[in-house]
């Protein structure tokens, strides 16, 4: 892989973006996977009380 990166600098520099989107989407991930949930009782819709 290094050898390859090596003799093609822009090979190298798309991996880098890559890997950097992929890592972003897993960051973003994570912290939407830590936000609470919206709780919603059936009481709330029959009535509309989300409205």
């Amino acid at each position: 892989m290094r050898t390859l990166l090596a003799n093609r600098p822009e090979l190298a520099e798309r991996l880098a973006r890559i890997v950097k989107e992929c890592v972003d989407a897993a960051d973003a991930a994570r912290a939407a996977s830590r936000q609470p949930a919206l709780s919603v009782k059936i009481v709330d819709v029959c009535f509309g009380y989300l409205s």
